[in-house]
């Protein structure tokens, strides 16, 4: 039976990143704030979406102690579009509680960095051995995809990952490897072996077991919703909105959508004209907002009216956008 040696696993990954590394943005020196608000970003999102928001959001909040005296709205707004806003809130906290308690400089251990609010056990490892060089594991899907082929297993990947790190020339080259070969060539489906550094080494690839490895998990119910969405304007052009409360996007501003009665018993006059339909997704929600242009005489208790050009400086989720040009707005 072929047996897999972590330290000579490490080595090829950390050799073959090396030569073969992305030229990403907060590769540039490592700087740990960057590193920690790429890892934020780059949670269920891909790089390419990332890599427009990460200049945005620099440009905007460039250090720590800018981060920690934005407001809510304001980095909120900064994150529209990039979709799980409570994100970026708990990014602002976390950035006030290294400048209450850590005087404006991250921390370099998991310990301290498991302290501060939005990071984890996945972002503290990243944080500490990216930025750091600390000898510290990190598992996420691209991480725990090529451990299983590797080592043709099912197993729990921390420890595995906790082995490959311990052995690693440079935790930084290793974690960012297994990163990066999870997204290039160990993909879910189709993985390009023949050009993967772990080959040799690879229990799965060698015994033609890669489709079995890691074993699907059981999905998720996705849940299939349609819902009209009202663009409604008063004379002076500006757009009905209403600043959300509720868990998923507290403190967004939405239009009006769903069931008209949210529109505390308001006349609408939907006039039959739809303007078409946005497609979007949240978590297992795939929703289909039917856009309507509708009229009200007054805003609704709750709502207020937004000029068009004072969105960019308001939280609001991407279908806002998306429904407004529709409207050719």
């Amino acid at each position: 039976m072929q047996k897999t040696h972590p330290h000579r696993v490490a080595r090829r990954i950390e050799t073959w990143f090396a030569r073969h590394q992305r030229p990403l943005p907060w590769r540039d020196g490592y700087d740990p704030y960057r590193v920690w608000l790429s890892e934020i970003m780059l949670q269920q999102t891909r790089v390419d979406v990332v890599l427009p928001y990460f200049a945005r959001f620099l440009e905007r909040f460039p250090t720590v102690h800018a981060l920690a005296a934005a407001s809510d709205d304001e980095v909120t707004s900064a994150w529209s579009g990039l979709g799980y806003y409570r994100r970026a809130r708990m990014l602002r906290d976390g950035a006030r509680v290294v400048v209450s308690q850590f005087d404006g400089v991250v921390p370099s251990t998991v310990e301290a960095l498991l302290a501060i609010p939005g990071i984890g056990r996945y972002t503290a490892g990243a944080i500490a051995s990216i930025a750091f060089e600390r000898r510290a594991p990190i598992v996420d899907g691209n991480v725990a995809r090529v451990v299983s082929r590797i080592f043709a297993t099912d197993d729990d990947a921390w420890p595995i990952a906790q082995a490959l790190v311990d052995t690693a020339t440079s935790p930084r080259a290793l974690n960012q490897g297994l990163m990066e070969l999870g997204a290039l060539l160990c993909t879910p489906r189709n993985p390009a072996c023949l050009l993967c550094p772990a080959r040799p080494d690879c229990i799965a690839a060698n015994t033609g077991r890669v489709d079995e490895f890691p074993r699907p998990k059981p999905k998720k119910v996705t849940r299939e919703l349609n819902i009209p969405l009202f663009i409604i304007l008063d004379r002076k052009g500006r757009v009905l909105m209403r600043r959300e409360t509720g868990d998923l996007m507290t403190g967004m501003y939405h239009l009006p959508h769903g069931n008209t009665s949210l529109l505390g018993g308001e006349a609408l006059d939907a006039s039959g004209e739809l303007l078409g339909v946005v497609k979007h997704t949240v978590t297992n929600r795939r929703i289909e907002f039917a856009v309507y242009r509708a009229t009200l005489p007054r805003a609704p208790r709750g709502y207020e009216w937004i000029a068009l050009s004072d969105l960019d400086a308001l939280p609001h989720p991407s279908y806002v956008r998306k429904a407004l040009r529709l409207a050719n707005l």
